[in-house]
């Protein structure tokens, strides 16, 4: 991997890179989507379309996490001061 890419992925929670993850997940199903011919018979465009929703579903997912530990962390920062 380029040194931009190590970079990020050692200074990044756990909640962004499972987002960036989805990020690529879900482009590469609108990738995939965009590339095939349509049709009830063609299984890829089940796939493709299967994609983009696993990816946007783990982005959620990402973002509840990640906003599970900003309200933890700001909880015990709170509790601390007590």
């Amino acid at each position: 991997m380029g040194s931009k890419m190590d970079a990020f992925l050692a200074g990044s929670t756990q909640p962004l890179r499972l987002g960036a993850l989805a990020f690529v997940i879900a482009g590469a199903g609108v990738a995939l989507a965009f590339s095939i011919d349509y049709g009830p018979q063609n299984p890829l465009a089940y796939v493709a379309l299967g994609l983009p929703v696993v990816g946007i579903a783990m982005g959620f997912g990402a973002v509840a996490w990640g906003w599970y530990e900003t309200f933890c962390e700001w909880t015990n920062r709170r509790n601390s001061g007590r």
